[in-house]
């Protein structure tokens, strides 16, 4: 279902849609897999999993449609996008679930780091992709990253205090997965170069931002409803 999705999907779409549309594929980070510290669009893509190896295969759809065909396709490798509307069982929704009554969620390895984007600033990202899209950036790959790297020892420090948190983390109590990496973060400089874009929000605006939406929305339904 995964290469379906990402591979003969993002095929069908470049396919049924017209020549002179503008097509922004949403890439990930993941794409770098065992290459993921400081990575740039010249690093050396290295799958580490069946969704990482059918991203990388995705963003060859689309320099092949760019180049051979002069379609206007563009790969924006999403880092770890965070914010309203994720899926409530991620990292972050589920600390801030959690941060609301006070307390922490289960917890991998506090050595583990994310280059963290707030959903706001993806959408901006898309946007300015797609106003800067041409012919002689089309079919290249961009980072949607902030460049920093941030451990998840450092983000639960920082909703401790942000929240007034004071329960200890329990860390490893639940398993590494799999594809995980110990550093992971991207460099943005030539997303900045070439679409004019680079992250605006930072981290502990991002977290006050999805506390505050969670709190405003009915965030128990979301929840039941994603059971």
């Amino acid at each position: 279902l995964i290469f379906k999705t990402n591979i003969i999907g993002t095929t069908n779409i470049l396919e049924c849609t017209s020549d002179d549309s503008v097509f922004i594929n949403s890439g990930s980070s993941s794409e770098y897999g065992f290459n993921s510290e400081n990575s740039s669009e010249n690093t050396k893509v290295s799958p580490n999993s069946h969704y990482s190896l059918s991203k990388v295969a995705s963003s060859h759809v689309i320099s092949y449609y760019a180049k051979s065909f002069k379609r206007l396709a563009i790969n924006l490798r999403l880092f770890s996008i965070y914010g309203y509307y994720e899926d409530t069982n991620r990292l972050i929704p589920k600390l801030i679930e959690h941060a609301r009554s006070k307390n922490l969620p289960n917890l991998v390895s506090k050595d583990i780091s994310r280059d963290f984007v707030f959903i706001d600033d993806c959408i901006e990202a898309m946007i300015s992709a797609a106003l800067s899209l041409n012919q002689s950036i089309s079919g290249n790959s961009y980072n949607i990253c902030s460049g920093e790297k941030i451990t998840i020892e450092e983000l639960v420090n920082i909703s401790n205090e942000l929240f007034n948190i004071k329960e200890i983390p329990k860390w490893n109590s639940m398993p590494d997965r799999s594809w995980d990496q110990k550093v992971w973060y991207g460099n943005p400089t030539k997303t900045l170069n070439d679409i004019g874009w680079k992250a605006e929000t930072t981290l502990i605006e991002g977290l006050k931002k999805t506390f505050n939406w969670q709190e405003k929305i009915s965030y128990n339904d979301l929840i039941n409803k994603s059971k």
